[in-house]
């Protein structure tokens, strides 16, 4: 992938394909790994450990925002939350916090 890396770009740049054509002609960059690889093509970071970088930042910020939630999706969080209070490690919090997106997304609706 990386030697058509400048083939796809000019493809995406210049022709604007619709993500099914695009999809159709490049599958590989529709897995997990070739995400990854792709994005550090473009801009030289980790996507998974700028992500997880982020993601410890506002971490705080949206457990409080998931604490303070009432109503239906806050009874869904409570659980996730309780979770979090018991076990401090990293990963525990972030898979509670990611956890706390769902039930708070699936109230908003769609994009």
């Amino acid at each position: 992938m990386a030697k058509t890396f400048s083939c796809r770009r000019l493809e995406v740049v210049s022709g604007s394909p619709a993500a099914d054509d695009f999809k159709e002609r490049w599958p590989a960059l529709f897995c997990e790994a070739e995400i990854k690889e792709e994005f550090r093509r473009i801009t030289t970071i980790s996507l998974e450990q700028r992500y997880m970088c982020k993601l410890d930042h506002y971490t705080p910020k949206l457990t409080a925002l998931m604490k303070a939630k009432g109503g239906v999706v806050g009874t869904k969080l409570r659980p996730i939350l309780d979770k979090l209070s018991q076990n401090q490690s990293i990963e525990m919090r972030r898979e509670a916090v990611l956890r706390g997106l769902v039930p708070w997304r699936e109230r908003r609706g769609p994009f």
